[in-house]
């Protein structure tokens, strides 16, 4: 070994050393309620020693037992809040709105259950703060996670369930990231409440790994935001169980690799004024939505001016129609599949347009394609009946 080498790995030696002995060098412990030897009593006075330090210091508080309090969390660069643990709100009024604030701040909450009140929220994310949600369950709040400021939040492996507005609401410009990889070993769920995700203008959301959004009045739904589902995983996104799976008032939705859109009350995807692209690998399935015998509820309802681009999805066995263009809409339908749904297969009315290319449509139970005298469908007819 040259003296050059040996120069080189001493000083390689001594800087992994010193990033082994300050990584968690600024960890402390807190034990709920009452506190124990060597530990805080209180997430809050945690916080408090630790802002004491350098905040680009990579800091970390373990957690466990109940915590009845209010945080804000603010100006750490790199911060851990981990459980076992329950955060619950704490006595008087919330001076933030919130159970826990943070702003400013890159944070992960991990193993962590984060409890709100009817009247109040329980985590709120803004002014360019970057959280990673892992593993956690946000839950029984006004709102679970609302995220803007231009700001970013990473949800992954948890659940957010029963807060009475959102589970998780994004307003521009900020976004929000659910299930971060293909073939994410533990899905999160959201479920519950009026609403699933919702995304306001400039907003963004994207669902990624295994998800499962669920037994909201609306699953998923855009008010000028953006909404992105990807990739083509084995593992699938699913939109089940709600009143209506999927709404845009406006804004955007793109529905990219394996998607599952099933059995929500009234449509799988219904689009007022907004603009739709299901499409890429494929693997869309929107089927068994709507109501029995009920011409207003379906698979796909395109509304309002809107529009809708179907790339080699299937849309079948909705208890309604499979698809319904109305109110001056468009619909592309390409190498999809429109098959075996209770009333008509593809309805085009009140002066709106179909376009059908190398799309199968039949077995459906009243007609497979229908269309207005104001309205009109166009393209290849030899995958119809």
């Amino acid at each position: 070994m040259t003296l050059f080498q040996r120069r080189f790995l001493v000083v390689c030696t001594l800087a992994l050393l010193a990033v082994a002995g300050t990584a968690w060098a600024d960890a402390v412990n807190v034990v709920c309620p009452a506190g124990a030897p060597g530990a805080y009593p209180t997430i809050t006075a945690a916080l408090a020693y630790l802002s004491t330090l350098p905040p680009y210091n990579a800091h970390r508080i373990d957690v466990s037992g109940t915590c009845s309090e209010f945080l804000k969390v603010q100006r750490f660069d790199d911060l851990q809040i981990q459980g076992p643990a329950t955060l619950q709100p704490g006595a008087g009024p919330a001076p933030h709105g919130v159970v826990m604030l943070i702003i400013n701040a890159r944070v992960t909450l991990r193993n962590m259950t984060l409890r709100g009140a009817p009247d109040l929220g329980v985590v709120q994310v803004g002014d360019h703060a970057n959280v990673r949600v892992e593993g956690c369950t946000v839950e029984n709040g006004r709102g679970g996670i609302g995220v803007g400021g231009q700001s970013m939040v990473s949800v992954v492996a948890s659940t957010i369930q029963n807060n009475s507005i959102n589970q998780i609401s994004v307003n521009g410009p900020a976004a929000v990231y659910i299930g971060m990889t293909d073939n994410d070993t533990v899905p999160t769920v959201i479920k519950g409440g009026n609403l699933g995700v919702n995304v306001n203008p400039g907003g963004i959301a994207n669902i990624w790994g295994a998800t499962t959004i669920k037994e909201s009045v609306v699953g998923v739904q855009s008010n000028g935001g953006n909404v992105f589902f990807c990739c083509n995983a084995p593992d699938q996104r699913k939109i089940i169980d709600n009143v209506i799976g999927i709404r845009l008032y406006a804004g955007t939705l793109n529905l990219n690799g394996n998607v599952l859109v099933e059995n929500n009350r009234w449509a799988g995807i219904q689009l007022r004024g907004g603009t739709a692209t299901v499409n890429w690998i494929g693997g869309q399935t929107i089927r068994r939505n709507g109501t029995a015998g009920d011409l207003r509820t379906g698979g796909i309802l395109v509304q309002t001016g809107s529009s809708l681009r179907l790339l080699a999805a299937e849309v079948s066995e909705n208890y309604g129609s499979g698809i319904v263009v109305q109110g001056g809409s468009s619909a592309v339908l390409s190498g999809t599949t429109v098959r075996n749904n209770a009333l008509r297969g593809v309805e085009v009315i009140a002066a709106s347009t179909a376009e059908l290319v190398r799309t199968t449509i039949s077995g459906n139970a009243s007609g497979d394609l229908f269309c207005a005298p104001n309205s009109y469908a166009f393209g290849d007819k030899a995958g119809i009946g």
